[in-house]
């Protein structure tokens, strides 16, 4: 992972500065705010890193509520700077263009190491579930489930209508008939949804497409009313 200082050289808020009107006040303050919140991002993904038990994941806990609170409130002044700063917009756009290209490597590192906890150090993820950050990117990861299995649902439809209203036998017969193919036959995990069609008490065929989360074990998407 590349040091504070060497990430913070490449956020260019050099070329805002200088591309900026030298009578603006602003500027200061969006390098200020620029620095904060790409630091207070360092600061989470090096401290998840150091999560290994339940120990320490409790010890990480209030840190990263005020980690949290840092780089929203600095993003937020970064925002407010940026707006009042008078530049022309396409050397705005090319600046913060590579500011949220080396900020994105941050928060892919954490996501990362959010990963890492809810894959392999279960008591850990269970204690920093009540965090802020991690409540976030467990929703996210959540939503981008249910995404799937709703757009799974249209190639289900899609399969049905050209196969005399038969439900697809299984999976793999949806990948023809989605944008992204056989891609989009796995959940934000990596793992393949779950397809299930069943009649129901009225006699009529259902079909059920959900995944689970490997992290809580909630269940995403449409599953089958008795394995909800």
């Amino acid at each position: 992972m590349r040091s504070v200082s060497t990430l913070l050289a490449l956020f260019a808020f050099t070329a805002i500065a200088t591309a900026a009107d030298p009578k603006s006040d602003q500027k200061p303050d969006a390098n200020k705010s620029g620095n904060q919140y790409a630091v207070a991002l360092q600061k989470t993904a090096a401290l998840l890193a150091k999560v290994t038990d339940e120990a320490t994941a409790a010890d990480a806990k209030p840190k990263l509520d005020n980690l949290h609170e840092e780089a929203r409130s600095a993003r937020s002044q970064l925002f407010k700077a940026l707006a009042e700063v008078e530049m022309r917009d396409n050397e705005l756009a090319e600046s913060m263009g590579v500011f949220w290209k080396n900020a994105r490597q941050i928060t892919d590192a954490i996501t990362a190491e959010f990963d890492r906890i809810g894959t392999n150090k279960k008591a850990a993820y269970k204690v920093l579930r009540e965090t802020k950050l991690f409540a976030e990117l467990e929703k996210d990861y959540e939503n981008r489930a249910k995404y799937g299995a709703e757009t799974l649902m249209f190639s289900v439809r899609a399969y049905s209508a050209r196969n005399s209203g038969n439900p697809p036998p299984k999976l793999e017969d949806l990948a023809a008939y989605s944008e992204t193919g056989k891609k989009a036959l796995a959940d934000p995990w990596g793992f393949p949804y779950q397809l299930l069609s069943k009649p129901g008490k009225d006699g009529v065929t259902r079909t059920y497409i959900w995944t689970v989360s490997p992290y809580t074990g909630k269940k995403l998407g449409q599953p089958p009313p008795d394995e909800k």
